[in-house]
């Protein structure tokens, strides 16, 4: 009988032993780059015919330099206007043995309590992640006339309540890199250009579209090549 129990037992560790271990690996962050965390927004203000200028956001309004000076560059500004950031990141990943580029924005989003009423203006901290291909990214490798990345892979996260954290930001992209994309959804576009005096000008990727074109003759972020330099991930 001891024998028998023996050799069951034995059976049963050379079975589980040899069984496949399917526990899901987590994916991780590969690489990272520096970060961005100034460059100057210029807003043309055509009723003046004045550019305005503003650190990490694009306003055309020169009240915050005078009226509301107070405020310039504070959280409440930065929450009114959709180009600001706090700072911006690229992070690579591999997924079934392909890399992807994450184009992280830190930035400061808000919105109204009551939206139908415009009362009770808050603000937040909000995360994007835009993931491009690798041949999508590389057309930064070297900027010497104006390119314009293109994804349909966006992830968010952050609210009042919702602070960022990295795993649950991972779990997003692999899940939004799982989904098919149609010729209907959304496209991010994150143009960039070489200024005559060398400087890059950039948009922080949008949702452009034919009615909401980007027009570097009307607003841009401005960076030393130098800055701008540090989104790329150097092998």
């Amino acid at each position: 009988m001891k024998r028998i129990v023996v050799f069951v037992l034995i059976l049963n560790s050379c079975f589980l032993y040899g069984q496949e271990d399917n526990t899901p690996t987590p994916i991780r962050f590969s690489a990272k780059s520096g970060s961005l965390t100034k460059a100057i927004g210029w807003g043309y203000r055509s009723t003046a015919d004045e550019w305005v200028d503003y650190s990490n956001v694009i306003c055309n309004r020169n009240d915050y330099k005078k009226k509301y000076r107070s405020m310039m560059n504070s959280d409440y500004m930065y929450s009114e206007y959709e180009q600001n950031f706090d700072s911006i990141v690229t992070k690579s990943l591999v997924i079934d043995s392909v890399t992807y580029y994450a184009l992280i924005v830190h930035k400061t989003s808000g919105q109204y309590k009551y939206p139908n009423m415009k009362i009770d203006w808050y603000h937040y901290k909000e995360t994007f992640g835009y993931i491009f291909s690798e041949d999508e990214f590389s057309k930064l490798d070297s900027i010497t006339e104006e390119v314009a990345l293109s994804t349909k892979h966006r992830v968010r996260m952050g609210s009042v309540r919702i602070k960022y954290n990295e795993g649950i930001f991972l779990d997003s992209i692999k899940k939004e890199l799982k989904q098919e994309k149609n010729e209907k959804a959304t496209e991010y576009i994150f143009p960039v250009t070489l200024s005559e005096k060398g400087t890059i000008r950039f948009l922080t990727p949008e949702a452009f579209t034919e009615k909401n074109k980007y027009d570097f003759k009307e607003k841009y972020f401005e960076a030393t090549y130098e800055s701008f330099g540090k989104l790329l991930i150097k092998q």
